[in-house]
């Protein structure tokens, strides 16, 4: 697959959302997407499609829970199965159970588009983009990559790992 990398501006979020379609090493600052990219391309090369989560290490998937969302795609609604406990402090909330929908609107088109765009190009892909003013989070670097479980080519989950950024402290906080 070519790689793709793009910059866009959506009405109402301040900053520029930087994306790449099927990211590599050096696209990726965090270990942990790192590793998460590198788990789910061998076992889409071992599957030759579409990886199941039972693919993927239990072991390595526990290492990086804190991390990460599981979101179920049930037609045409996304829902958070699970929302790791450093996303949960850092967003301010737990989103387990509830459906994307329930975000602020902007946000939530913009990662209902992201887990479609996975969907439609059956990789990885990876955002970075600044959260509204109220989460005390300066960006997020995001690698979502898709899942499927009984048929071959369709999408029944994404795994999320979302590394939050702290903000800077300003200059008279450090004094």
């Amino acid at each position: 697959m070519a790689r793709f990398v793009d910059r866009f501006v959506q009405d109402g979020i301040d900053q520029p959302i930087d994306v790449i379609i099927d990211p590599d090493e050096r696209d990726l600052v965090d270990i942990r997407q790192k590793r998460l990219r590198h788990h789910w391309w061998a076992a889409h090369r071992e599957r030759e499609g579409l990886p199941t989560r039972a693919d993927i290490s239990a072991s390595f998937l526990d290492d990086i829970a804190d991390f990460t969302a599981v979101v179920s795609r049930n037609g045409n609604t996304l829902r958070y199965e699970s929302f790791g406990k450093g996303l949960a402090r850092a967003d301010g909330r737990d989103m387990t159970g509830e459906s994307v929908d329930a975000l602020p609107a902007l946000i939530g088109q913009l990662f209902r588009s992201v887990y479609l765009l996975s969907e439609m190009k059956m990789a990885p892909v990876f955002t970075r983009h600044s959260p509204p003013a109220e989460i005390p989070v300066d960006y997020w670097l995001r690698l979502v990559v898709p899942f499927g479980e009984n048929i071959p080519l369709e999408v029944s989950h994404y795994i999320v790992c979302s590394i939050p950024v702290a903000r800077p402290e300003p200059d008279s906080a450090k004094r």
